[in-house]
């Protein structure tokens, strides 16, 4: 059993790694964290074609791994990864809707 306790932390950081590792993957892939495929953006953008969240890579880049006890813990701290992930209402604050320059 000490032997087996004393390569815990090891394996667990080496699990980070190989969590994030799979994160990149999926951005490379353009799959989502469930596997399916992103669907292919409408407009074509100058950096990134037509895949979402390839133009800038502040989200892809974001992405962090660390061992929190006996957790592995991922994390993308770019400013809107949290509705990326889980959803949002997004509104209007000065106007009657959303307008995008195209």
């Amino acid at each position: 059993p000490g032997a087996v306790a004393a390569a815990v932390p090891a394996l667990l950081r080496a699990a980070a790694v190989r969590a994030r590792a799979g994160v990149m993957d999926h951005f490379a892939a353009g799959k989502g964290p469930d596997g399916g495929a992103w669907v292919p953006l409408a407009y074509r953008r100058p950096r990134g074609g037509d895949q979402p969240l390839q133009d800038t890579g502040r989200l892809r880049n974001s992405v962090t791994a660390r061992v929190d006890g006996a957790d592995v813990v991922l994390r993308a701290s770019a400013p809107g990864a949290r509705v990326h992930q889980f959803g949002a209402a997004i509104k209007p604050k000065r106007a009657g809707r959303l307008t995008f320059r195209v």
